[in-house]
C-alpha cells in the first residue's frame, strides 16, 4: 500500500508486524509518558539567531558531553522573563545560563535591549558582542543602538566571550551526566512536579555494556525504571560522591533505561540481584512450523530438523515468506534448587518473536536480547512451546518482482522509482493477472535483490540460573 518513499514507513495495520508491534508501541508509551513528566534540565539555552533556526547544533560545541541545552528562537526569548538569575520561558523551563550564536554578528536592538535585562537580572551569558542590527529598520540609527548595548552588555562581569569552555569553568559549571569513554550513550534530563529527577540513558552499540554512570545529583537513592518491561527496582551498585551520585548501569544492546531520583525512594521495590547461569540445554529441532498467511488466513506446516534462515531456504515460498511463522515443540523442566529460574534465549531472531508456554502467552520480544524468564510457566515433566516470529515485507517484495510488471514506475519528481499513476487493475478493483502479491506506492526492491535474514535463527538455550546478590555500600552523602 501506501509508504513513505525513502523516509521511513507508512505505520498502520498493514504492515506484517502490526498485532506483535504492540511491545514495542508499550515501550514507546512508556517513554513518552516520562519524558513529558515536569520540565527539561537544561545547562544553557541557546539562542539560534534571527534568521532561519537551522543553526542550533551549532549550540552542541559550546557545551562539554554530559550537558544539554534548549533551543530559543526570537519570539520565544522576547516572550521570557528573568527570575532569580534565570529566563523563565513561556513554557515553563528555567535556565540561568544564555548562549549567543556562534556567528551572532547581527542583533536586533529589542531583542538585545532584552538581553541586557537578562544580564541585568543576573543571567550568565556567553557569545560574541553583535557589530550591527540584524535588517535595515531604523538604518543607520539602529547599528548604533546595537553598538552601545553590545558595549553595556558586554562590560558586566556575568557577561563572557568566547571561548565557552574558559566561560563554564569560570563560573564553575559541571556537566549533568557523564559517562567513561566508550560506546555512544546520550541521555535526556527531565525534573518532574514532585522534584524527582528523571534521566532517560540510552546506549547505541550491539554489545550489552555496564558502565559507570555519574549523576549531577545526590541524597537520593537512584531507581531503575525499565521502559521496555514496565518493571521497576532499585541500583544495585551505586555510590554518592563529591557532590555526584554514581551508578552501574547494566545495558542491554541498544537498550535504554530511566534512572529516577524521587525525593522519597518508591515503597515496595528491592534490587535486581546478579544472576549466573547454573547450566543450559539446547533446544535442537525437530521443530514443528507452521507459516501463516497474512492475506487470508491459511496456514502451511514444514519440519524444521534445524533452525535455519528462511531467506536461505530450498523452497522458493519460504525464501520469500513475508507474515508469521509458528515454531512448536516439547521441551522437559529441570530440577530447580530455591531461588533458581529457567531463562528462555532465544538467540538471534528476525525480527519479533512472541513466546507462548503451556498456552500462556509470556511476552513479545523486538530486540536483543532475546530471553525471557519463563520459570513461572513451567510445570514439571513436558511443556509445549510456542514461538511466533514474524520479519518484514520486504521478502515478499523481492519474491513479486519476479512475477510479471503490473505497475508504471518514474523518478521524474523524486529522487527515486516511485508509482507514475494508479494502475487499472486498482482503480477498477480488478483481480491481478500477475499473480503478485503485495503492492508499494515506491519500488523499494529488485528481483536479485537478497531478502533480509528472516526467522527463529537461534540457538535456542533453556538455561538455569541462580542468584548472587553482590550489592555495593549505597551511602549517600
Amino acid at each position: 500500500g501506501m509508504t513513505m518513499g525513502r523516509f521511513g514507513i507508512m505505520f498502520n495495520r498493514n504492515v506484517t508486524w502490526w498485532k506483535r508491534g504492540k511491545a514495542w508501541i508499550d515501550y514507546q508509551t512508556r517513554c513518552q509518558y516520562l519524558l513529558q513528566q515536569g520540565r527539561a534540565v537544561s545547562d544553557a539555552l541557546y539562542f539560534c539567531g534571527e534568521d532561519a533556526p537551522e543553526k542550533y547544533v551549532k549550540g552542541r560545541a559550546d557545551l562539554r558531553d554530559g550537558s544539554d541545552f534548549d533551543v530559543l528562537t526570537r519570539e520565544s526569548l522576547l516572550a521570557s522573563r528573568a527570575e532569580r538569575g534565570e529566563i523563565v520561558t513561556p513554557g515553563g523551563l528555567r535556565c540561568g545560563l544564555l548562549l549567543m550564536p556562534a556567528d551572532g554578528t547581527a542583533v536586533s536592538p529589542d531583542l538585545l535591549r532584552r538581553i541586557d535585562a537578562f544580564a541585568a537580572a543576573g543571567v550568565t551569558v556567553i557569545g560574541e558582542p553583535p557589530t550591527r542590527s540584524f535588517g535595515l529598520r531604523g538604518y543607520p540609527a539602529c547599528d548604533a543602538e546595537v553598538k552601545a548595548l553590545a558595549a553595556k552588555i558586554w562590560a558586566r562581569k556575568n557577561v563572557f566571550r568566547r571561548p565557552a569552555s574558559a566561560a563554564l569553568k569560570a563560573i564553575g559549571h559541571t556537566e549533568d551526566f557523564l559517562v567513561p569513554k566508550g560506546p555512544v550513550i546520550q541521555h535526556i534530563h527531565r525534573r518532574a512536579d514532585d522534584g524527582s529527577d528523571i534521566y532517560f540513558v540510552a546506549q547505541y552499540s550491539d554489545a550489552a555494556i555496564s558502565p559507570e554512570c555519574s549523576f549531577r545529583v545526590t541524597g537520593r537513592v537512584p531507581e531503575l525504571w525499565d521502559p521496555e518491561t514496565g518493571t521497576m527496582r532499585r541500583a544495585a551498585d551505586w555510590k554518592a560522591a563529591d557532590g555526584r551520585t554514581l551508578v552501574t548501569l547494566p545495558l542491554s544492546p541498544r537498550g535504554s533505561v530511566f534512572v529516577v531520583f524521587r525525593p522519597q525512594p518508591t515503597a515496595g521495590i528491592g534490587t535486581e540481584p546478579d544472576w549466573k547461569p547454573v547450566s543450559s540445554d539446547e533446544l535442537r529441532g525437530p521443530w514443528e512450523v507452521e507459516f501463516r498467511s497474512e492475506l487470508d488466513g491459511s496456514a502451511t506446516g514444514r519440519t524444521f530438523e534445524r533452525l535455519v534462515n528462511w531467506s536461505e531456504h530450498a523452497d522458493e515460498e519460504i525464501r520469500h515468506f513475508s507474515g508469521t511463522a509458528v515454531y512448536r515443540r516439547t521441551l522437559a523442566c529441570p530440577d530447580l534448587a530455591a531461588g533458581e529460574r529457567l531463562v528462555l534465549d532465544l538467540g538471534n531472531v528476525k525480527n519479533l518473536a512472541t513466546v507462548t508456554v503451556n498456552g500462556r502467552e509470556l511476552r513479545t520480544l523486538w530486540k536483543p536480547p532475546f530471553a525471557l524468564d519463563v520459570t513461572s510457566a513451567l510445570t514439571p515433566g513436558e511443556n509445549r512451546l510456542e514461538i511466533a516470529v514474524v520479519n518484514t515485507w520486504a521478502n515478499r517484495l523481492i519474491g513479486d518482482e519476479a512475477k510479471p510488471e503490473d505497475c508504471t514506475w518514474t523518478d521524474k519528481r523524486w529522487s527515486g522509482p516511485h508509482l507514475e499513476r494508479w494502475p487499472a487493475w486498482w482503480t477498477n478493483v480488478a483481480s491481478r493477472a500477475s499473480g503478485r502479491t503485495t503492492f508499494a506506492t515506491w519500488h523499494h526492491w529488485q528481483k536479485d535483490d537478497t531478502p533480509p535474514p528472516s526467522g527463529l535463527l537461534g540457538p535456542v538455550v533453556l538455561r538455569r540460573e541462580r542468584p548472587e546478590p553482590g550489592i555495593r555500600d549505597n551511602s549517600v552523602d
